[in-house]
């Protein structure tokens, strides 16, 4: 009697003999970017805690509050978390020529430049940390609190900076601007009363200490799953996602030109956009079925298929497809 085997995979079953048959929905491949229609939903519901009693208000609100910003910074500024915990106070300012801007400073955690009152001088941040509050950059981190520093593009190479680019309509801006101010009078002194030391770093823990990425991840996770999301990576929900999220949004809805997505991501060639920026197999195979269906119904001509949007999944940096795209779009 032949033996029958059963294969499960993406929640398909096959019930073959003397072969396995393996099915494969592309379609439930993993998402690499943060859904665009949570955005909001994560920063204004997901950072809400639950008080559980009086005498804890003012420390969950002051919580929400910087969990609000540290998200909106996330998706809206595809930033890294390491990024985040590197920022100092002195580093986010409201635009001095009337927009309600922020204007966000992404300094090395070392090498960049900041001033020290006490002598009345520019100095490079290892230095300033350890002159004025006897700290060390928190890229000295190790074990549960390391904090890596990532070589991205310094656009101020003489005084070691970057500028964060915020993706937002006017109210978004004038939303984080209202979030900022909230946290920097109220949430940030609250929590740093809770320590007996001081720091000058923009995020703090609940503690008053200086957050590190493992905080983060957990607090991004709680957000997550407050809104019915489950925050992890293979679902395009963990904190990183947001940075892919930002850059297929910079390519696929603002349409702005390489240079400016390299920019915006802080990359140091305009190949490295290309894992950021490049559709999911689903996408790329369901752009292609709707382009053939299109042409076959008669509602459109091949010259309007999207062809830098499908050829991306399969050859990134157009080596091999730009002269068909010219051809095709000339």
């Amino acid at each position: 009697r032949q033996r029958q085997m059963c294969i499960r995979d993406s929640g398909r079953t096959e019930s073959k003999s003397n072969k396995l048959v393996k099915t494969h929905d592309f379609r439930s491949s993993p998402v690499k970017k943060f859904p665009i229609d949570q955005t909001w939903n994560l920063i204004l519901n997901g950072t809400k805690r639950k008080a559980y009693a009086k005498n804890i208000n003012q420390l969950t609100k002051a919580l929400n509050i910087r969990d609000r910003f540290i998200c909106a910074l996330l998706i809206l500024g595809g930033v890294r978390i390491s990024n985040v915990c590197h920022l100092f106070t002195a580093d986010v300012v409201i635009d001095s020529h009337g927009a309600n801007r922020l204007h966000i400073k992404l300094a090395h955690p070392e090498q960049g430049l900041t001033y020290l009152k006490s002598e009345d001088r520019t100095v490079k941040r290892k230095y300033f940390l350890d002159k004025e509050y006897g700290l060390q950059p928190l890229t000295k981190n190790h074990g549960s609190r390391a904090c890596g520093w990532k070589n991205l593009a310094i656009h101020d190479v003489n005084k070691m900076w970057s500028f964060i680019n915020i993706i937002a309509s006017e109210n978004g801006h004038n939303a984080l601007v209202s979030v900022f101010k909230e946290y920097l009078t109220f949430a940030r002194p609250y929590l740093s009363r809770r320590s007996q030391t001081s720091n000058p770093y923009l995020f703090i823990t609940r503690d008053g200490e200086p957050m590190y990425p493992k905080i983060i991840r957990n607090m991004w996770i709680s957000c997550c799953k407050r809104i019915g999301l489950k925050g992890t990576r293979k679902h395009g929900q963990n904190p990183h996602s947001a940075r892919h999220g930002y850059g297929h949004y910079l390519l696929n809805v603002l349409k702005l030109p390489p240079e400016i997505i390299m920019y915006s991501m802080h990359h140091n060639s305009i190949e490295s956009q290309s894992v950021y920026t490049r559709p999911s197999l689903g996408e790329a195979q369901i752009k292609i079925d709707e382009a053939i269906k299109n042409i076959n119904d008669g509602n459109v001509s091949a010259k309007n298929i999207d062809y830098l949007y499908c050829f991306s999944a399969i050859d990134p940096n157009h080596y091999y497809t730009q002269a068909l795209i010219d051809e095709v779009y000339s």
